[in-house]
């Protein structure tokens, strides 16, 4: 597939923009890989506007070749799909999550959830006191809003032996990086998706 470094943007006269700006992808950086990328997926699937929601399946298909399937948190009994989740990030999985609609999605434990996928980077299982904390570690990929519920940087729930079991500090000094147990994930999140690339 060959692919040229036109790309479509928005101009001035755009009321909604103060100047001109790629339509699409925008890296924070002087880096073009990610809008060539994006272009050949869209030259793959027919024009930019077959891909204006995304199909996050066939998206991590087509860039990583690997077998992926998506799990409605919704539509699952929960001990099940935590099963699921956490059998893929113990075998060194891609498992991202996100929201079935693509408007941005509000919350009064966080600033704004955005319309984004999210990074699961690690779930365990901690037991303390007799009871089974189901901890999942993620990533939002614009770092643009501050998780504020369960298991936030602020939050009362965390223990010493909690906080050397998920390495709070070297977690919590990276960009992006929050926690939240799985019972907040699934009234959060709409589903995740499983990748497994060899």
């Amino acid at each position: 597939m060959y692919v040229d470094d036109y790309f479509p943007i928005l101009s001035q006269k755009d009321k909604n923009t103060t100047g001109n700006r790629v339509y699409f992808s925008e890296p924070s950086l002087n880096e073009i890989w990610l809008q060539i990328l994006e272009k050949a997926y869209a030259k793959y699937e027919g024009g930019y506007s077959n891909i204006l929601n995304g199909d996050i399946v066939s998206e991590i298909g087509f860039f990583t070749g690997a077998v992926s399937h998506k799990f409605n948190v919704k539509e699952l009994p929960e001990e099940l799909s935590w099963r699921w989740m956490l059998s893929a990030t113990n075998n060194s999985a891609i498992v991202i999550s996100g929201f079935n609609d693509h408007e941005d999605k509000k919350d009064s434990k966080s600033k704004k959830m955005g319309h984004y996928t999210y990074t699961v980077l690690s779930c365990a299982e901690f037991y303390e006191d007799g009871e089974i904390i189901q901890i999942i570690k993620m990533k939002n990929p614009s770092g643009d809003f501050k998780w504020l519920g369960n298991y936030s940087s602020k939050s009362a729930n965390w223990t010493e032996e909690l906080k050397k079991f998920c390495d709070y500090e070297n977690s919590f000094n990276e960009v992006g990086v929050f926690f939240l147990d799985y019972e907040e994930f699934c009234t959060q999140f709409d589903f995740f998706v499983v990748a497994y690339v060899n």
